[in-house]
């Protein structure tokens, strides 16, 4: 689900001033239609309603956490949150990092504790429940009252693999916590949570 954001390292950049000026503020909780959980066999909870339901409540924003490993390393943590159609994320690699701030008008880099750089293209970078929004297929595997646990089947395009992809994905009282999935010895895991007073700022000419 953080598959693209490598891509922007061969972005051109060009080099900006550090005064920031807040763009976005964190909204209201959104609203959405409360999923009710039955484990009825002539009821079953409908997989397809419960994920779109849950998008739908993060839909104005939410925080993510990612952790990546390979093998027995861990290879990157990627911490952010998404208001709107703006990301910011802080993307830690072995003793390096990188800060990026995407908006729908223009996209910044920061490496390390640097100045930040306009990027002349965000790249295809897509905020981590976007990919989620369109599997192949979905099965609930678990229903233990709100929570319920589901695999989503998935082109493996959308996540860097040459084979499809299942995501093991968890809910709590509808909303989605958490996905992850394996790739070759490679294992992703993310969670995800409600805004707490986040902003996203930009830096400035």
């Amino acid at each position: 689900m953080t598959r693209r954001s490598a891509r922007v390292f061969a972005c051109t950049t060009k080099s900006r001033s550090t005064d920031d000026t807040v763009v976005a503020t964190t909204p209201q909780a959104a609203s959405g239609p409360i999923v009710t959980t039955t484990t009825s066999v002539s009821d079953p909870i409908n997989s397809m309603v419960l994920l779109t339901a849950a998008l739908d409540r993060d839909s104005l924003g939410y925080r993510f956490e990612a952790l990546a490993t390979v093998g027995d390393e861990q290879a990157a943590v990627i911490d952010g949150f998404v208001i709107g159609q703006s990301t910011q994320m802080l993307v830690t690699s072995g003793e390096g990092s990188v800060t990026y701030i995407i908006t729908p008008d223009a996209a910044w880099i920061r490496v390390d504790d640097g100045e930040w750089d306009l990027v002349d293209s965000s790249g295809p970078i897509d905020p981590p429940l976007e990919a989620l929004s369109k599997p192949d297929s979905i099965t609930i595997t678990s229903v233990d009252g709100g929570n319920v646990e589901a695999i989503g089947m998935y082109r493996g395009a959308d996540f860097d693999s040459d084979d499809p992809v299942n995501l093991s994905l968890k809910f709590e009282n509808g909303f989605l916590v958490s996905a992850s999935y394996t790739t070759g010895n490679a294992i992703v895991i993310t969670t995800f949570s409600p805004l707490a007073g986040e902003t996203i700022t930009t830096p400035t000419p």
